[in-house]
């Protein structure tokens, strides 16, 4: 418990972080870099709804091929990320090679996270 001063103090800092972005761009490129800062992630995606379709395309990224983010699209319930769009449920896959609905982003993955972010 003698770490959580330093975490409240990461996480606030965090928050101040998105709550300054003045654009789109610049508020996903800021969760980026908390993700990176909070949870010590070499990659990390943000996905969005692509347009009006039932789909999430990369619209930031870090540790992506720029052809993967170029190219990625995700049906609602198709792989981790789109089943997350679908329930509306965050998920951990501790071991990607195990998971059937696991659609590969970055080639040296191991585990993903999968958080819903309502915008």
């Amino acid at each position: 418990m003698s770490d959580l001063p330093a975490k409240l103090k990461r996480y606030n800092a965090a928050v101040q972080a998105l709550h300054a972005a003045t654009s789109h761009d610049e508020l996903t490129a800021r969760i980026l870099d908390v993700i990176q800062e909070v949870f010590g992630r070499e990659t990390a995606a943000v996905l969005l709804r692509d347009g009006d379709a039932p789909a999430l395309r990369i619209v930031a990224a870090h540790g992506y091929e720029p052809e993967v983010v170029k190219s990625y699209r995700a049906a609602f319930g198709e792989g981790v990320a789109g089943t997350v769009a679908a329930t509306g449920k965050p998920r951990l896959v501790a071991d990607v090679t195990a998971e059937p609905d696991y659609v590969r982003g970055v080639s040296t993955a191991v585990s993903e996270m999968a958080v819903p972010l309502l915008v």
